[in-house]
């Protein structure tokens, strides 16, 4: 994520919103859609991304699923008057993009072992395992959907994170699955 050159400030989608207390369920269900998203909680009540398509599309799918909560929702388009604010959030972002990826990475690297180790024998043991395959490639690519990798050091991380699933759908083409 970097700041755009013009005026020296990027476009971000804000979605400020309110829940009833109970039941928490609500609460945990929206945090935890804002955390796939890759979404920075910038104050209590409300969650940042940078601006375009597919997070302002995502933010309003989620302020209307918390409007059919009970709760108050409204997303906004900022700007941010301090620099200096919105250098430390694009440096939130950029952590919070290299801790995602190195964990997917990490899992990913763990599961090709397992997978080359397993293909000596020409068989899966687990059908878990290629789900887990699946949400790990579906967290990465929902991810990159939101726009996380535009800078130089994201990309690189993005393509070893790619590198290694490419690998990985590559011997798991043609195995036989044991029950």
């Amino acid at each position: 994520m970097t700041l755009s050159d013009a005026g020296g400030t990027a476009d971000w989608a804000a979605l400020v919103y309110k829940l009833p207390s109970h039941p928490s369920k609500y609460r945990v269900y929206v945090w935890r859609k804002l955390k796939q998203a890759g979404a920075i909680c910038y104050q209590q009540g409300m969650a940042v991304l940078p601006m375009n398509m597919w997070n302002n599309t995502y933010l309003e799918s989620l302020r209307g699923e918390i409007r059919l909560f009970g709760g108050e929702a409204t997303v906004l388009r900022v700007n941010f008057t301090d620099k200096q604010d919105e250098e430390k959030l694009v440096e939130h972002f950029n952590d919070n993009v290299r801790s995602v990826c190195q964990e997917i990475s990490c899992s990913l690297r763990d599961f090709l072992t397992e997978v080359e180790q397993s293909s000596q024998m020409g068989y899966l043991k687990k059908r878990q395992d290629i789900g887990f395959f699946e949400r790990a490639r579906n967290h990465y690519e929902a991810f990159k959907r939101h726009g996380f990798f535009q800078a130089p050091l994201d990309q690189s991380l993005g393509n070893a994170v790619e590198s290694l699933l490419f690998k990985i759908e590559n011997h798991i083409r043609g195995y036989h699955f044991v029950k």
